[in-house]
């Protein structure tokens, strides 16, 4: 009874998971399409400010605003890559799975695959959707009116929640 069902499963696994990937890659395509002129306005905006900031943000606390900000996106990235090479891994690991699910003792590690899978696809719309959020919100936040500056921690407020949405 178990053993066509794992066959069955083997064989569509990577095609599911194909379909899935690609579906989630058009959803993040639009989500990230919908937000780009937000998140080029807010870098630019974090550009000004560091360039024409005075006192507190152009102390140690501003590049120290905009290092860990740079962490933050190379976190951002690196999750992305550890993503793509775990469902290379699940994908490879499907077929043990499916097959020691013929055995009783194993039978919820199918149900645990699934789990794991849908979460690796659905990681990358959910990170692309919290950053163009932060961006939007970021870049609509009230900024001073032209010719005038704003001070330092206005400034330092603006590089933090700038980068806010990498933490």
């Amino acid at each position: 009874k178990e053993g066509p069902k794992a066959i069955v499963a083997t064989a569509l696994t990577v095609v599911v998971m194909d379909v899935l990937i690609r579906g989630a890659d058009a959803l993040t395509a639009t989500i990230w399409s919908a937000g780009q002129g937000d998140v080029m306005q807010m870098m630019d905006s974090i550009a000004e400010t560091l360039g024409g900031a005075s006192g507190l943000a152009a102390s140690f606390l501003g590049p120290l605003a905009l290092l860990l900000g740079m962490i933050g996106m190379i976190v951002t990235a690196v999750v992305l890559f550890m993503r793509s090479a775990l469902l290379y891994l699940v994908a490879g690991f499907a077929p043990i799975v499916w097959a020691a699910g013929v055995s009783p003792v194993l039978r919820g590690a199918g149900r645990k695959l699934v789990q794991v899978s849908l979460a690796l696809v659905l990681a990358k719309p959910a990170i692309a959707l919290t950053l163009v959020v932060g961006a939007k919100l970021t870049a609509n936040a009230s900024t001073p009116p032209a010719g005038s500056t704003a001070d330092g921690a206005a400034a330092l407020g603006t590089l933090v929640t700038g980068f806010a949405c990498f933490a």
